[in-house]
């Protein structure tokens, strides 16, 4: 299939194209000795040419009495008439040489794709190695590297949007990757992950889940988002800062629901659905505005 890609790059139609490029490349010699010869048969006829048309002045001048006007006259005609063949076999050369320089122009941009190939030939074989190597361990790693950065990048950019403050940062450990959380009103200080507060926690928590919910959609957006308590554990300003960053997600096009018991978080939502416990044991949904 790469191959396949690299061919229709090149302009042409399929791998026939190429192979008939390829034998014109192998008749390379062939053409460049046939060049030589045209060049010097043009290079012999212009020299005829010249002789020609020498001894034509030199006949005119000497105006040799013995030869009568009808005399003088053939013999212009037949001069003119070498002289006509010798265009004609001039041209002829012309545009063989004009092929033969076309078929020079497509053999060099046939070497040039083949080194473009090549090219790209040995990063394929780095790939594989790569991969092959160790079972796969660094490809492996190399792969992990590649959607760590995404995920990153994704959550940073919903940090950027949530807080302004947070950025989370990846660093090598013993155990493989590891994060760090950046603090830009601390003079951009790097902090562990269980440094933080709560509601700290739950803004990274909750950029790094959008962000992964964004590369798992393939580029589209995430419109809406359910969380299920989780905010039990929350001091009262860990709350706070927690329901203030669920409502920012409202102003950037986001629909946010909540599961939650906790009484702080009921007064903060303005539409809710009560469970209602009926006497008989069963359950109805109320709406409340």
């Amino acid at each position: 299939q790469r191959l396949s890609d690299k061919i229709k790059e090149t302009g042409q139609s399929d791998l026939t194209a190429v192979k008939e490029i390829s034998a014109l490349i192998q008749r390379q010699p062939e053409f460049q000795q046939k060049q030589l010869q045209l060049t010097q048969s043009l290079a012999d006829l212009k020299n005829r040419l010249d002789q020609a048309n020498s001894q034509l002045e030199h006949e005119y001048e000497q105006e040799q009495p013995e030869n009568s006007e009808e005399e003088i006259l053939t013999q212009q005609t037949s001069i003119k008439q070498k002289l006509d063949i010798t265009k004609q076999e001039i041209q002829s050369l012309q545009s063989k040489l004009s092929k033969q320089n076309s078929l020079q122009e497509k053999y060099d941009q046939v070497l040039t794709r083949i080194d473009s190939h090549k090219v790209e030939l040995e990063a394929c074989k780095s790939e594989i190695k790569l991969i092959t190597d160790e079972n796969g361990l660094f490809f492996r790693r190399k792969v992990q590297n590649i959607m760590a950065d995404k995920l990153l990048s994704q959550a940073n950019q919903i940090l950027e949007k949530l807080s302004g403050r947070y950025y989370v940062r990846k660093v090598e450990s013993e155990h493989g990757l590891a994060i760090e959380i950046e603090d830009t009103k601390q003079h951009n200080v790097r902090r562990m992950p269980k440094t933080l507060s709560g509601g700290e926690s739950f803004i990274v928590s909750l950029a790094l889940a959008l962000g992964l919910a964004e590369m798992a959609n393939n580029g589209h957006a995430v419109d809406s988002l359910f969380l299920d308590e989780g905010f039990g554990n929350l001091d009262a300003e860990s709350l706070y800062l927690a329901m203030t960053t669920l409502e920012s997600l409202k102003t950037h096009g986001k629909v946010v629901g909540v599961i939650s018991h906790v009484e702080g978080v009921r007064k903060r939502i303005k539409t809710q659905i009560e469970m209602i416990k009926k006497p008989n044991g069963l359950s109805a949904l109320k709406m409340v505005s």
